[in-house]
């Protein structure tokens, strides 16, 4: 095991990839600490998928024992549009007129 694999890392939420789109991904709210260990496995399992697609991958493996009224609901949830699930400091205000 390299000697920095447990060393902790920071890793945006919202990939930098989605800067030029409707993200604001340098607040700091954006970036969390995280395990060089935790952060590879993350990239390997969900590449650069929004939180929400992440959410929304990881309820469809695990739905199979999850109460069916209860996958519904986070589904219904998980489909919001980006402007009313992520928090408005996130979004760029420059493309506003484009969403809202």
């Amino acid at each position: 095991m390299p000697k920095d694999w447990e060393s902790i890392t920071q890793h945006h939420l919202l990939s930098r990839e989605l800067s030029a789109d409707w993200f604001n991904v340098t607040i700091s709210e954006n970036l969390a600490p995280i395990s060089r260990r935790d952060h590879d496995a993350f990239h390997v399992l969900y590449g650069n998928q929004t939180p929400q697609q992440q959410l929304l991958a990881l309820l469809d493996f695990s739905s199979p024992v999850i109460q069916p009224e209860i996958v519904s609901a986070l589904k219904s949830l998980l489909a919001l549009p980006e402007w009313e699930f992520y928090i408005p400091e996130l979004l760029n205000r420059k493309h506003e007129s484009n969403i809202w």
